[in-house]
């Protein structure tokens, strides 16, 4: 028997498990950079190519739908269930409450099929009377950067997609019982329920939980183990899909960096790059009067907070010079030496030793974003944006969407034995910027039957978290 009561059995009987509900899943890869991928039709966000004469999807009461991603199915290049050709769609109510109703499918989402890429045409307009992003909470991928003149989010951000062929396992939630020998279902002996059960003990006020046989199932250590061995599995698995193991990061976008970045000759390279620094500081860093201690007189306080309205003004300044030049515009030699020199004189003015370095690295990921899903632009950015943002946007295997297969699932998943198929598990992704309840999943299921028939039509959608 190991340290951690594992006995040769255990990993054995575990290792079965992994063989047994192993299944074969497309992994809906967000590659970066993104132009890193051949251009396809298939990607998050963005807007629709919707055929000609197909409507923007909408509830039986009228409510338009937001629109998450489309898959071109064509792409699909390995044997699967999927269509071979043609184009899958996919909408979604992404209100302020994001509660699904699984009873009346057609009030959450749709699926929409073009099974012929000729009738698809280019990027339909959302409808006018679409909601917000969120609703009245207005989440989006740049809400840190946004201005109260910007109108609220209607669409999500385009990003390319790479469909990779990839093994999923399902959750130890989603494992079929196989403790036959025990009356308490799995669910009872977990280690997740005896942690929730030790709560208890430290807050005696909580509801009591059920009682429970507190003799040890026979199959207790094979399903702990599954849980611990899980997350290495499927990293493993992801890494194999995009061909590319995720090291440790020894070349971090450090300050040193950044200052480098700030006193090159060729930035700022874009007037786009200029205006996403300034709306970060003015959002964060310049938003409001700062705060003095009482260990300071009046009149340096006085000083300093004269020395901050100089600096938010100026900045005013900038943003609107940088907002009146069309995207992919460039600085002239001289307007990128004056704003070097604003930058380096906002460093001696702030109390804040690097600030202007904080915005440039800070903002970098707002900028990969709204290129993302323009391939020139995203082609243009110099690497020191790409470098910059990496640590926030670089995809990881604990963030991933996929078809098919059993996908992670942040409540209950689905029985590894439902017949029913995931067409689609979308995951809480800060690359693209959307959420879904508390960094949860929206996912959408299918009948055998009707995917077979190319029926699409009562698709149901589920939203977790």
């Amino acid at each position: 028997m190991s340290e951690q009561g594992e006995t040769s059995t255990d990993i054995l009987r575990a290792a079965e498990l992994f063989k047994r509900y192993q299944s074969p899943a497309i992994l809906l890869h967000r590659p970066y950079p993104p132009h890193s991928v051949p251009e396809s039709l298939s990607y998050f966000g963005g807007l629709p190519t919707l055929p000609s004469d197909c409507e923007w999807p909408r509830t039986t009461d009228g409510v338009a739908l937001h629109f998450f991603c489309q898959i071109d199915c064509s792409e699909i290049t390995w044997s699967t269930p999927l269509p071979k050709r043609g184009i899958l769609y996919f909408f979604g109510r992404d209100d302020e409450e994001q509660s699904w109703n699984i009873e009346r499918p057609e009030e959450c989402c749709r699926v929409i099929f073009a099974d012929d890429k000729a009738r698809v045409g280019g990027q339909v307009q959302p409808p006018p009377d679409l909601k917000p992003i969120r609703g009245m909470f207005q989440e989006s991928a740049f809400r840190e950067v946004a201005l109260d003149s910007d109108p609220p989010p209607l669409v999500h951000v385009k990003w390319p997609i790479q469909l990779c062929p990839m093994e999923s396992f399902p959750d130890t939630s989603g494992l079929p019982p196989l403790i036959h020998q025990s009356n308490e279902p799995w669910a009872k002996t977990s280690r997740a329920f005896r942690h929730r059960n030790a709560l208890r003990r430290i807050w005696p006020w909580m509801r009591p939980l059920p009682k429970l046989d507190t003799r040890p199932a026979p199959d207790q250590g094979v399903w702990d183990l599954y849980e611990d061995i899980l997350p290495h599995v499927r990293t493993r698995a992801f890494e194999r899909a995009i061909r590319r193991e995720r090291g440790p990061r020894w070349d971090r976008f450090e300050s040193y960096r950044a200052r480098e970045v700030c006193a090159s000759e060729e930035f700022p390279e874009y007037w786009f790059l200029v205006e996403f620094m300034l709306r970060y500081a003015l959002r964060n860093d310049l938003k409001g009067a700062r705060q003095y201690g009482d260990d300071v007189t009046p009149e340096f306080v006085a000083k300093r907070q004269k020395a901050d309205q100089d600096v938010q003004d100026e900045a005013q300044v900038w943003l609107k010079r940088a907002l009146e030049y069309a995207h992919g515009m460039c600085p002239t030699a001289p307007e990128r030496i004056e704003f070097r020199d604003w930058l380096k004189s906002v460093d001696e003015r702030m109390t804040w030793h690097g600030m202007t370095g904080r915005w440039l690295k800070e903002s970098a990921k707002y900028v990969v974003r709204a290129c993302a899903g323009d391939r020139a632009m995203s082609e243009a950015l110099p690497q020191w944006v790409y470098d910059a943002a990496d640590e926030s946007l670089f995809p990881t295997s604990a963030e991933f969407s996929q078809m098919l297969g059993e996908a992670p699932a942040s409540q209950g998943a689905q029985s590894a034995d439902n017949p029913e198929i995931c067409l689609l598990n979308l995951c809480s992704d800060p690359g693209v910027g959307w959420q879904f309840w508390d960094m949860g999943e929206c996912s959408f299921w299918i009948d055998p039957d009707d995917l077979a028939a190319r029926d699409f039509s009562r698709v149901i959608g589920m939203m977790a978290g």
